[in-house]
């Protein structure tokens, strides 16, 4: 039984731990960005299918009231995940392969809800909750892919302390803009394809298509010249 709570709180970390990531960031003043979600999804799910396979072909399936509620959340827990990480990552071959892997989690979690659950009424109310919550996950996502970001230009100011960049984003069919964005190089960093940026701000919006003929450099560290026109940083 203890064997099995402890593997079943590595499967609340797994499906918690990016979540928690975006939050902490944004809480902490970081702009949070996924260059490439496809490294994370595959370590992430690698660790929750084998602890899962683990329970599901484990002889005892003996869990506490306690584990048993924390198991029943993972159905909720597992759509919250890939909801953060969808939003976090953009559309892309790689971001679709990633998000269908962290999407299999929700199947393998059900079966050990299935084998480990005992009481009906906890287990049939988590069920349930978790089936009317893929309608509007459905939604959001659709949403959510239909637009893309492309940077066509960065530029960094003369003792390197900001970044701006030039950002073409594309919104099907609603249209578009182009951005340019600076953030502080000052406390920003990298942690593999996570990107934590301090203090990013928009300091320019234009019609989507500007990006091709823009001209952006800066004139010192408090203004940036965008197509001749100054602007304050």
């Amino acid at each position: 039984m203890k064997r099995n709570r402890k593997l079943i709180w590595i499967l609340f970390a797994d499906a918690a731990l990016f979540p928690v990531i975006c939050i902490l960031a944004h809480y902490a003043g970081y702009k949070f960005i996924v260059h490439s979600g496809i490294v994370y999804a595959v370590v992430t799910t690698l660790i929750y299918v084998t602890v899962s396979l683990i329970l599901i072909y484990s002889k005892d399936k003996r869990i506490d009231k306690g584990t048993s509620l924390v198991t029943s959340v993972l159905l909720i827990l597992n759509q919250v995940n890939l909801l953060f990480f969808a939003l976090k990552t953009q559309s892309s071959l790689h971001s679709t392969v990633a998000r269908l892997m962290i999407a299999l989690w929700l199947v393998f979690t059900i079966i050990v809800v299935a084998f480990y659950v005992k009481n009906m009424g906890l287990k049939v109310s988590f069920l349930v909750l978790a089936g009317l919550m893929i309608f509007p996950m459905c939604f959001i996502l659709m949403f959510e892919n239909i637009g893309s970001d492309t940077v066509t230009a960065s530029v960094t100011s003369p003792d390197g302390r900001y970044c701006a960049e030039v950002i073409d984003s594309d919104q099907g069919a609603l249209g578009g803009d182009t951005l340019v964005l600076v953030y502080s190089n000052r406390g920003s960093f990298s942690v593999g394809s996570f990107e934590f940026r301090k203090k990013e701000r928009s300091v320019y919006r234009g019609d989507w298509g500007e990006s091709r003929d823009m001209t952006i450099s800066w004139n010192d560290e408090n203004e940036l010249i965008i197509n001749g026109e100054p602007y304050k940083i």
